[in-house]
């Protein structure tokens, strides 16, 4: 029993740390991902505008 417990208490602290690690990467790599899709869109955007304006980039 006590050796179970042993092994529990720092694998709950590995699994807390990493979890308080990994949640924020997450959420950065979505919003980079978010930020890049945006930014590609946008330049299409540019792009098919200026296209229909007559200035060929």
């Amino acid at each position: 029993m006590m050796r179970a417990v042993l092994t529990f208490i720092p694998m709950s602290i590995f699994a807390a740390v990493t979890l308080d690690v990994a949640i924020p990467a997450l959420v950065l790599l979505v919003c980079v991902v978010a930020a890049r899709v945006l930014a590609t869109v946008a330049a299409w955007k540019a792009r098919g505008a200026a296209f229909l304006k007559g200035d060929r980039a």
